[in-house]
């Protein structure tokens, strides 16, 4: 054994201390973002706080305007009924555990002797406690002599033994565990025992406190900063004879704990999730400890631990070395605990605070660089690693402009330079595109993917669903039809759902520098949050920076970004990186005190604000925008009036916005019987569920209309589901999309379909035939379409029908068909229909439509005008974008700057 001297400064300095590492790691080189440095000076729970600490913060608002109760008494009580104590103790909470280690000392130095044991190396603020107490300390490094019965050679019986339950900083628990110390306190009736369990509860062992008739003179020490990493909130609280806690409680200030700190509390010691929460941290701690040790064992000389930390030290290393060593993970922004001031080690140890397993990872990596080992990323294995970075834009609600940032910004890094490629893990939109392979995927990715100079691939939204209904979807998995799921059917195959998206986003990840993720709707829904593996749980996947988006112009936006974040965990609030504001109208300088107060609730930026446009048109999939193209010109008596049917499960309006370019045109969405007198031409959009919006249109009296105008000579044009709905009969045997295995349709065109299990899914060039040639007798030539098909039924022609049209042939006709002869389309008089999409994005076809509508109406014909390419507009908006976020910022966040 050695004697110690008090030492010669105030306290022990101690990990943790941020900004001095920040501070000398910059002075090693350094050069990453603060959110990126590692600290794993500490010994923390790597998971982090449970989730309820967010509610606790905004729940313990009108506590904080007023004392606490300085007994706390209600805590107590429910600290006893955690731990089913007896009611011969009490339970004396202070400003963390350190706080009752320098106070427990006075107290005991008054009812004993000042004779103290400990084991070595020991947490430093034993010793100093002891020793400011007055006591004589002695020190021993062999566990089994201070638990061997007390003879001559170790010299008279101390008056107390201290140390932690497991040891820190070596992470050793005495054997058997707890019963050793009610065994030895038993045999030593008039020792003190004080047993700090401050990491316990990474541990397999029980607590002392489980056990019941725990010998008087033991003294238990708990926190609740390590297993719950909660520093900030300084609780600790000993548990102990109700005659000695009176005694402990007069060394302690008043009110030790504050309102929010005995909140938390008293949460922890009624919340039915904690052992949930407590067992999860257990396993990943007992996981990652022994993959890191496995992994450095060869390398280093390493102390077993049974807790979240533990010591290591280079082969035959010395106090130069471990500086070396410290100093070199500085560089590489990871901070290490320098054991040169736990009594019984030195500067040779270091102390490794376990991390979540990415942060480990790049633990091992910097470690085994430094040890020399060749390519040291072989030897880790937590999962398949990916080379690719991560940004994520999510949104305070659906509709905020999640798709389109997320486009401009594949063109901007695409721009810059970087291999970006787009990801939705999952969409909701019967707004879809079809990949080069026959794959369907949400249209907005596949927009994505072009803005990225890529072809779309269903990797890049592995799981679609396309609602039927209120009450029913299909689900589209990695491009194909996979089934029908009611809501909680749906709920059910969330974890199937969930690898296949994680599979995705590892394949993409791998061969790409940068993927931006998209979430959906909102991360806030709080009920939802469990099964959500489109917004926060992508995020972790992909460890990606969070940028959060909300639209100014429907208000409350700043309101909305608070609200949002105090939904939020830790590891969430850690990768929340900014926020974006988008559809702003004004002068921006105008919100830079609304942009102080956000950063002064939440410490977190706004990084763009992006103005509200209406002159660049990008196809989205998640709003409903038939007539969001207004025109700001005024409206002209000569205008062409087109009628877009407003099914209710209207799909792929993206087939009507090349209309926007047209001057001449307005759109009208039609939903009643009266709004058909209006219009020119009446154009019945795709739809899901084919046969409930023809009944719809039945019930509310458009069907029997639309019959009678189209047999009137008014133009009436059907796309994929509108087609069917145009046609004789609809034939559903196997109850493929609804429970009516037969529909009689509008009967406008001669033909009929039925309903197959295979879906059509195409893309390419196909060819039209216009049925009437104005400009010369010839008969109509075929000449080249691009589209893309999208549907389950197979539509065949049945026979002539006279409509009674004065304009009209006598018999239908071949409108469109696919390369290889396949007829997707027919008409006959003005009625006119097929099945593909994208039919009035070609320009010259778009502009035969219109001037059959002016020559219908006695106008003129009009010249062709170009629609806007999509890539075009990409790039407009792009521009945009850039002008208006801090493009740099989020480079450097991403350490890609």
């Amino acid at each position: 054994m050695e004697n110690h001297k008090i030492l010669d400064h105030p306290h022990l300095i101690h990990g943790g201390n941020r900004s001095l590492l920040l501070q000398r790691a910059r002075s090693l080189g350094w050069t990453g973002a603060d959110a990126t440095f590692i600290d794993a000076s500490v010994n923390l729970n790597p998971l982090g706080p449970p989730p309820f600490l967010k509610e606790v913060l905004f729940h313990s608002y009108e506590s904080l305007v007023a004392y606490p109760d300085p007994a706390y008494r209600e805590l107590s009580a429910l600290a006893a009924q955690y731990h089913q104590s007896s009611s011969e103790v009490d339970f004396v909470f202070g400003n963390g555990a350190d706080e009752l280690i320098f106070t427990l000392p006075r107290m005991l130095k008054k009812i004993t002797g000042d004779r103290a044991l400990l084991r070595n190396p020991s947490y430093g603020s034993y010793l100093e406690a002891l020793e400011l107490a007055g006591f004589s300390v002695q020190t021993e490094q062999n566990w089994d002599r201070v638990f061997c019965k007390f003879d001559d050679k170790l010299g008279d019986e101390p008056d107390i033994i201290w140390f932690g339950a497991p040891n820190n900083p070596d992470g050793e628990l005495p054997q058997d565990y707890p019963d050793c110390i009610i065994k030895l306190a038993r045999e030593h009736p008039k020792v003190f025992l004080v047993i700090d369990e401050a990491f316990i509860d990474f541990t397999q062992a029980p607590s002392l406190l489980n056990r019941g008739n725990v010998p008087n003179n033991v003294i238990v020490l708990r926190s609740l900063t390590k297993i719950y990493a909660v520093p900030g909130l300084r609780i600790g609280y000993g548990v102990l004879l109700k005659e000695m806690a009176s005694l402990l409680r007069k060394e302690l200030p008043n009110w030790p704990l504050n309102s929010l700190a005995e909140a938390f509390a008293k949460r922890v010691f009624t919340d039915s999730e904690i052992p949930e929460f407590i067992n999860r941290t257990k396993q990943f701690t007992a996981k990652e400890r022994t993959r890191l040790v496995e992994c450095l064992s060869s390398r280093y000389e390493l102390c077993p631990s049974t807790g979240n930390f533990f010591l290591l030290r280079p082969l035959g290393g010395n106090d130069k070395d471990g500086k070396a060593l410290r100093d070199y993970c500085l560089s590489h922004g990871i901070a290490l605990r320098d054991c040169g001031n736990f009594p019984g080690l030195g500067p040779s140890w270091s102390r490794l605070g376990l991390q979540n397993a990415d942060d480990n990872d790049r633990l091992l990596k910097v470690l085994l660089d430094f040890a020399g080992v060749s390519k040291p990323e072989l030897h880790i294995h937590h999962r398949v690693k990916r080379r690719a970075r991560a940004l994520m834009i999510q949104g305070c609600s659906s509709s905020v402009g999640k798709s389109v940032l997320v486009t401009a910004l594949c063109r901007i890094m695409r721009n810059r330079g970087i291999d970006v490629a787009p990801y939705k893990a999952q969409n909701m939109s019967n707004n879809s595109a079809v990949t080069p392979d026959g794959g369907e995927i949400g249209r907005a990715q596949a927009v994505q993917a072009q803005a990225c100079g890529l072809l779309p691939d269903v990797r890049m939204n592995p799981v679609l669903i396309k609602p039927e209904g209120d009450t029913c979807s299909q689900i589209i998995l990695n491009g194909k039809a996979w089934g029908r799921r009611s809501a909680r059917d749906y709920y059910a195959d969330k974890a199937e759902l969930i690898k296949h998206a994680q599979v995705a986003y590892d394949s993409l990840a791998h061969e790409h520098e940068l993927i931006i993720l998209e979430g959906a709707g909102s991360p806030g829904e709080i009920n939802l949050k469990d099964g959500d593996f489109v917004n926060m749980q992508a995020a972790r996947y992909a460890e990606a920076d969070v940028y959060l988006v909300g639209d100014i112009d429907r208000g409350g936006v700043f309101a909305s970004f608070i609200g949002h974040l105090a939904t939020f965990d830790t590891e969430e609030r850690r990768l929340l990186k900014g926020f974006i504001i988008n559809k702003f109208r004004g002068d921006e300088t105008l919100l830079a005190p609304a942009y102080e107060i956000l950063r002064g609730y939440t410490s977190i930026p706004v990084v763009g604000c992006i103005p509200y446009f209406k002159d660049i048109i990008i196809p989205e999939e998640d709003e409903h925008r038939l007539l969001n193209y207004s025109y700001t010109r005024q409206e002209k008596a000569e205008d062409l009036k087109i009628g877009i049917l407003e099914l209710p499960h209207v799909s792929n309006y993206t087939d009507f916005e090349a209309f926007a370019v047209e001057p001449t045109v307005t759109l009208i969405t039609v939903d009643k019987p009266d709004k058909i007198k209006e219009i020119d031409a009446l154009i019945i959009p795709g739809t899901k569920t084919t046969i409930k919006d023809l009944e719809w249109l039945e019930q509310r009296g458009l069907a029997q209309t639309i019959q009678e105008r189209g047999r009137d000579g008014m133009v009436v044009f059907g796309i994929c589901g509108g087609y069917q709905i145009l046609g004789t009969y609809i034939r559903d045997p196997k109850r493929i999309e609804s429970a009516c295995a037969v529909k009689k349709g509008l009967g406008l065109l001669p033909v009929e379909t039925h309903f197959e299990p295979a879906k059509n899914l195409h893309y390419g060039i196909y060819e039209y035939c216009w049925p009437w040639n104005e400009e010369s007798d010839e008969l109509p030539a075929w000449e080249p379409l691009t589209g893309y098909e999208i549907h389950h039924g197979r539509t065949e022609l049945q026979g002539p029908s006279d409509i009674g049209n004065e304009m009209a042939p006598s018999s239908a006709g071949p409108f469109v068909r696919a390369k290889d002869g396949t007829l997707l389309g027919y008409w006959q008089g003005t009625v006119m229909g097929t099945y593909l999409h994208g039919i009035f994005d070609n320009d010259q076809f778009r502009t035969r439509f219109i001037n059959m509508l002016r020559r219908r109406k006695g106008l003129s014909p009009q010249k062709s005008i170009q629609a806007p390419t999509i890539d075009r507009e990409i790039q407009k908006l792009a521009e945009l974008v850039e002008q208006h976020c801090q493009i740099d910022v989020l480079l450097q966040n991403l350490g890609l700057l």
